[in-house]
């Protein structure tokens, strides 16, 4: 085999004799060439150093090959077992044909995978902890799944610890869970694996009867065996959300739920929460249920009332009956669990159309609350809030629904935030703003509320100036502030927005002097006014540009300072741990 080799010189100088000439050495293929070497002295069988034994065959091999290929040889040999002294080991859970393969692999680099092949070559993979080999076996299979073999390549993943077959075959299966229940290889699911899926956020079924039902077929195909674990599994199945009407039918009818005690009282259980707070479990898979959009709009003045739902899947919009609601301006709408909640607002005439200075008779804010159940049709009366309120905003987050800004019935905004809690039907004070805003907006993301709003009460309540950005974590209970220059940003735009909206009015009047209203001298200086206006305006926005430029660089600095102390604390905590 040629070999290519580069060299790098550094010479000394013709009067330094001191000094030492070096040359770097890199020959490229030197890895591909020492196996080549080895793979020869396999081919000839001259300084062997190995024996693998299975059944009546014994093949010799080098160790520094199958142990460098091999998790399994590598560990054996650097633990100095009883094999590492006599020279050989006995294979007895292969077979001659798999370890020739796992030889020609080894020496070769490569190997022909196929469907007669496969689960020879995963069981040698998985055995020897050849991971390369692994990977392809599981790579191979992937592309073959479907429903006829998932359940078959589950088993093979689980059972030969193949991570990436295993999770893929396991979001087949949930995702085809509903389609694999009316197979007969789905009576045959391990348990595991069964439990797995029906624990799952992500199983797709219609509803949860379907799932239920699943459960019931599976554990009567084998009714001795499976009995026991009947109850278990039960847990699984979210059984508040059925209607109650089914869930009381099959509480009364099923025999394995009427064996059972334990089912028994889950089911009952089950059956007052569906009772009491119908819609109100976040909990339901996301499969089982259909996503809507619903607008809400009350005409000022007036007890016109329209809501509109769209369905996002089918792409299309219906408007609702007009409902009996004590809808009020300024109250503010959310949705938890399948049912929709209207806070607050305020009495008379409509508070977004008027400045509110003080809260009076005709601008009374209200602590109502209502509860709309979209199946129904129905509006409850919840427990009010503490705290009457109007032009704030709701949000739901971690199981609650959160009341944000707005204003009471004092001269200023509200620092107070409530908290709800749907299940219990109660109100509570949580950390308050760290600034009174109006006319909020609101954005979740995971645990954290974003909230944008104004610290100025604008009559005009659709644009409002939103100067104020926060950020709430529901877990910790805390506030913090945002971006500050975010409010300064948008009241440079605002103001840049009626500069352009002067020159085009001002454009118009020129157009129409030019027509023989004033002489054209008039217009053209005019013109010359507006040009050098908008000189300066871009002059005055490349500066403001800068300074927030500047700004944002000396933030990010700060912060790098905040992250580097915090770090050098850390170590210093580690190195005084360690001391201890």
């Amino acid at each position: 085999m040629d070999e290519k080799c580069a060299s790098g010189t550094v010479e000394s100088g013709c009067n330094s004799s001191s000094e030492q000439r070096s040359v770097m050495l890199v020959c490229e293929g030197h890895g591909d060439q020492i196996l080549s070497v080895l793979r020869t002295f396999r081919e000839k069988g001259i300084i062997f150093d190995f024996h693998i034994h299975v059944q009546d065959e014994i093949l010799p091999c080098h160790r520094s090959v199958i142990a460098a290929c091999s998790d399994f040889f590598r560990a054996m040999f650097e633990v100095n077992m009883l094999e590492h002294d006599s020279g050989s080991v006995t294979l007895h859970n292969l077979s001659p044909q798999a370890v020739h393969s796992f030889l020609d692999f080894a020496y070769l680099g490569q190997i022909k995978i196929m469907e007669e092949n496969v689960d020879m070559l995963f069981h040698l993979a998985s055995f020897l902890q050849v991971s390369a080999l692994l990977q392809a076996c599981g790579d191979f299979l992937l592309q073959t799944l479907d429903l006829c073999n998932c359940l078959h390549l589950l088993a093979i993943a689980e059972g030969y610890g193949s991570s990436c077959l295993l999770h893929n075959a396991t979001e087949f299966v949930m995702s085809n869970f509903y389609k694999l229940s009316f197979r007969p290889d789905f009576l045959e699911m391990p348990v595991g694996i069964l439990q797995h899926c029906l624990a799952s956020d992500s199983l797709n079924v219609p509803d949860e009867v379907s799932a239920l039902r699943s459960l019931i077929l599976w554990t009567q195909h084998d009714l001795q065996l499976r009995r026991n674990l009947f109850p278990e599994l039960l847990t699984h199945i979210r059984l508040h959300n059925l209607a109650p009407a089914k869930l009381k039918e099959i509480g009364q009818s099923e025999a394995l739920i009427l064996d059972s005690d334990d089912c028994s009282r889950a089911v009952m259980k089950a059956l007052a929460l569906a009772q009491d707070f119908s819609g109100l479990f976040p909990d339901a898979r996301p499969s089982t249920l259909s996503s809507y959009i619903y607008v809400h709009k009350t005409e000022e003045q007036s007890k016109t009332r329209h809501t509109f739902c769209y369905n996002v899947a089918d792409n299309y919009w219906h408007q609702l009956p007009t409902s009996e609601l004590a809808d009020l301006p300024g109250s503010s709408i959310t949705s938890f669990g399948e049912k929709l909640f209207v806070i607050g607002g305020c009495r008379g005439n409509c508070c977004r159309t008027v400045r509110l200075h003080i809260a009076g008779p005709e601008h009374e804010p209200t602590k109502e609350a209502w509860c709309y159940c979209p199946v129904t049709g129905e509006f409850l009366a919840i427990e009010p809030m503490q705290c009457p309120r109007t032009m704030h905003v709701s949000v739901s987050a971690l199981h609650h629904i959160y009341v944000i800004g707005g204003k009471g019935l004092g001269k200023h905004g509200l620092l107070d935030v409530e908290c709800y809690d749907p299940l219990g039907n109660t109100w509570a004070f949580v950390s308050p703003l760290p600034r009174r805003i109006y006319y909020p907006e609101t954005a979740v993301c995971g645990t954290i509320i974003y909230t944008l709003g104004s610290e100025l009460e604008t009559s005009d309540a659709f644009n409002p100036l939103l100067d104020c950005f926060f950020r709430y974590d529901v877990k910790t209970n805390q506030w913090c502030q945002m971006v500050p220059e975010f409010g300064q940003l948008f009241h440079a735009t605002k103001k840049k927005k009626k500069r352009r909206k002067e020159r085009r009015k001002r454009r118009e009047k020129n157009r129409k002097k030019q027509k023989g209203e004033v002489q054209k001298e008039e217009v053209e200086e005019e013109e010359e006014k507006e040009e050098k206006e908008e000189k300066e305006e871009k002059k005055v926005e490349e500066v403001e540009e800068e300074e927030e430029e500047e700004e944002k660089k000396e933030e990010e600095e700060k912060e790098e300072e905040v992250e580097e102390e915090k770090e050098k604390e850390e170590k210093e905590e580690e190195e005084e741990e360690e001391e201890e």
